[in-house]
């Protein structure tokens, strides 16, 4: 076992002129014992590795003893002498390079060492014995006159570099725990290919993994670690190790150590995911064997039929595999996905599934040999077979994964994750670019010629110059509440023309980044390719796409474009430049329905204002790359990841914040991106109207008065609910709706006129619902009746 690792588990000792087996001896730290434990029994789970430890203990104690190597001492050696097996094992001798620890447990029945005592000790044992107490220590903490040693206070950061330390030995262990046990999980499966065909997806993931791992250590144009990971291996077992390590690295190890966890942490997490898995997986794969074992040999003494034979002798015959043909795969996956469909529909179970694979696949069929279970087995297993192998294999070609900073609450810590979308162009293509929906298209269309929204679009006048029909799509946005601590944010498409909305992305609100900035670096790189998708649509030459509007609330509009809330000071509207002082004012002068007193905030002013609070910084080599890094922190008052400093050699001062942009979507990537590159600063005040800019304006088209405020927030939810709660209130007090009588106080009147009024609407509910049929589909938040006749624009 540890031949298999040469440069990390053995050691030769100079010494004893042998080699030293480093996971069979006792290790002379408890801490890093208890850090290896659970590798050293993961190494080999068969019977005799105990009986192999004591062994290799004794003989390498046998050859230290008579000064011989150990290549020349034999077990008959030791078990011929003496002492015997038992006693070489358990004597203790002193060994440069091992030292003998001993628990709890052993300390009890064991004699002391032949080491010399201590001389605290030999006064103790020497000293008549008396009925006096020994001295003690006193109240001033003296003993003897000398005073004790002060501890070592601990302070944050050296819990912290603790903290680093047993993170990094943690994700070493799990690393070379999945690597054994896919050693021996490769070796079975060379044995049992049928038995052992469950593993390959999961073995080419954690190679995946593995590839991962090994370029983390070393990305491109970034710091190498893989000769101090290799060293560090060595300290996880050797204590004069680590501190020969600390003392070559100085300062520079734990900041390795930081790093490393940085890259590798979630890395190392998912392949032990799929190492718990494969370990589940095998455990059962192992009893099925068993079982398969004691029915062939059951099977061995019946006597061969003449089916059986003529199937042997066609299987022993030399003839070449003829090979699959176009038609032949196409058939077999029709027939998997049917079987599928079948089974996720409910018309099938999974034990008839994996009963009629297992036939097919007997009968030469091709597709569904994975799903496959003999029917004794099937009848017990095979929903559970089915649905592992229909998760593994059934594709999702429709979904776009995109690398996403996010903040995992098992780990307590920024990582990057892909997140699932379906970009608005493969939305179309399934749903919108059919022609029957595009026949009744035509019919809509002219609803919306005339509409200055659309006839001064760019895209569409660019399209119809070239002669490309141009369909009219909506953007829209929300959050959803459905816990008490926890909500998503939907990002949706719209078909105007179709009325067809589709759901394109979500993100949870627990998993947005917590680096300070506000979920802004999990909302960046989505709607980074949100809108490279929507930029192509607008340039398409078979069918364009021209973004109209944006229909979403105050706070979800706020989020994403980066302006400022209404309780900020100097700027409480998106739209105008009043402030809080004049918005507070109980009569606005000057308002009316088409104007307002107030200068508007136009789409000009916003890439005015863009402009002026950021600056593009080129990064030309490694040594600007690590005088930044150096100096960028994250933090909440900075809004993410800022300058703690001035740098005056690079034009940067301190507070100016790392900001996403298209060529560094993910500011925690800054020290691994491939140089050159240009990155993006944030220069704007604190107390700036804008926080961040937003992708969505660079679409085609797209500007800051795209924002339709839906009737239903400005007016329904808005001044008309005012009005109707004044009205209400008017004439519950005035008793227009009270009973006659004069037997009841002013709350049980008020309470009788709220039943009066709440059976009226429903009555008026109901006559409604009897008299417009239609009534049920009036109301939708993108339909026709937003652009015929509302002034929306």
């Amino acid at each position: 076992m540890c031949k298999l690792f040469p440069d990390t588990f053995v050691e030769w000792n100079a010494w004893a002129d042998a080699e030293n087996y480093l996971l069979v001896e006792r290790l002379s730290s408890s801490s890093t014992s208890e850090e290896w434990q659970e590798v050293v029994e993961m190494m080999d789970e068969g019977e005799t590795f105990e009986l192999e430890s004591v062994r290799l203990k004794a003989r390498r104690k046998y050859a230290a003893s008579h000064q011989l190597s150990l290549e020349d001492v034999s077990l008959e050696d030791v078990v011929a002498s003496p002492h015997g097996l038992q006693g070489w094992a358990e004597m203790v001798i002193s060994v440069p390079g091992i030292e003998q620890v001993d628990d709890g447990a052993s300390q009890a029945g064991t004699t002391v060492s032949t080491m010399a005592t201590p001389q605290s000790k030999r006064k103790r044992e020497d000293s008549p014995t008396t009925d006096e107490k020994p001295p003690g220590k006193s109240k001033s903490g003296k003993n003897g006159g000398h005073k004790p040693k002060p501890k070592a206070k601990s302070c944050a950061a050296s819990k912290n570099n603790k903290a680093q330390e047993k993170k990094a030995k943690e994700l070493l262990c799990l690393y070379e725990r999945g690597q054994q046990i896919v050693d021996r999980v490769v070796g079975e499966a060379d044995r049992f290919p049928s038995e052992w065909s469950w593993c390959k997806p999961l073995l080419e993931e954690y190679r995946s993994k593995q590839d991962e791992f090994q370029k983390s250590l070393h990305p491109s144009g970034a710091e190498d670690l893989t000769e101090f990971i290799n060293e560090f291996r060595l300290t996880l077992i050797s204590p004069t190790a680590l501190k020969d390590l600390k003392k070559a690295q100085k300062d520079h190890y734990y900041r390795l150590l930081t790093v490393f966890i940085d890259r590798c942490n979630s890395i190392c997490e998912q392949s032990h995911g799929r190492i718990r898995r494969t370990r589940v997986e095998a455990n059962h794969t192992a009893s099925k064997i068993d079982n398969m074992a004691k029915a062939m040999s059951a099977a061995s003494a019946m006597p061969a039929t003449p089916q059986t034979a003529k199937k042997n002798r066609r299987a022993s015959a030399d003839e070449p595999e003829q090979p699959l043909l176009p038609q032949q795969t196409r058939a077999g996956e029709n027939l998997r996905a049917c079987l599928l469909d079948r089974f996720t529909m409910g018309s099938i179970t999974g034990a008839d599934v994996a009963e009629l694979s297992f036939h097919i696949t007997e009968a030469g069929g091709r597709g569904v040999s994975d799903l496959a279970l003999r029917p004794e087995v099937a009848k017990s297993h095979g929903h559970q077979h089915v649905r592992r192998n229909a998760g593994k294999f059934y594709p999702e070609p429709d979904v776009t994964y995109i690398n996403t900073p996010l903040f995992m609450k098992r780990e307590t810590r920024r990582v990057n994750e892909r997140v699932p979308m379906m970009l608005p162009s493969k939305l179309f293509e399934l749903f919108v670019e059919k022609p029957e929906v595009l026949s009744k298209s035509e019919k809509r269309y002219e609803f919306f010629n005339g509409l200055s929204c659309f006839e001064q679009h760019p895209v569409v006048s660019q399209a119809r110059s070239q002669g490309i029909p141009v369909r009219p799509i909506a953007l829209y946005w929300d959050g959803v509440r459905y816990s008490v601590h926890d909500s998503f944010t939907g990002f949706f498409v719209t078909d105007l023309l179709s009325e067809q909305k589709f759901l394109s992305f979500l993100l949870s609100g627990l998993d947005m980044c917590q680096c300070g900035c506000r979920g802004w670096c999990s909302l960046y790189p989505a709607l980074l390719e949100w809108t490279r998708d929507l930029q192509k649509l607008a340039a398409r030459d078979t069918v364009r796409y021209a973004v109209l509007d944006i229909q979403t609330d105050w706070p979800a509009w706020l989020e994403v474009v980066g302006a400022r809330f209404w309780s900020h000071g100097k700027f409480p509207c998106p739209l105008c430049m009043i402030n809080q002082e004049q918005l507070c004012q109980p009569h606005a002068e000057g308002v009316t329905v088409v104007s307002m007193p107030y200068e508007l905030f136009t789409h000009d002013t916003y890439e005015v204002t863009l402009r002026e609070f950021t600056k593009v910084v080129p990064i030309p080599d490694a040594e600007t790359m690590r005088t930044i890094t150096r100096h960028l922190e994250y933090k909440k008052a900075t809004l993410g990841r800022a300058l703690v400093c001035d740098l005056p050699q690079l034009g940067l001062r301190k507070g100016w914040r790392l900001e996403p942009c298209p060529g560094l979507p993910d500011v925690g990537q800054f020290e691994f991106t491939p140089l050159p590159f240009d990155c993006t600063f944030w220069v704007g005040p604190e107390d700036g109207r804008l926080t961040h800019g937003c992708p969505l304006f660079d679409i085609p088209g797209l500007t800051w008065e795209s924002w339709a405020i839906d009737i239903m927030h400005s007016w329904h939810l808005g001044p008309l609910q005012q009005l109707v709660s004044l009205t209400l209130h008017f004439c519950i007090g005035s008793g227009l709706f009270a009973p006659k009588t004069i037997h009841l106080n002013a709350s049980d009147r008020q309470q009788m006129s709220l039943l009066v009024i709440k059976s009226e609407l429903f009555l008026f509910y109901q006559q409604l619902r009897e008299l417009d049929p239609e009534w049920k589909r009036k109301g939708t938040e993108a339909g026709m009746g937003y652009y015929v006749g509302r002034p929306n624009y």
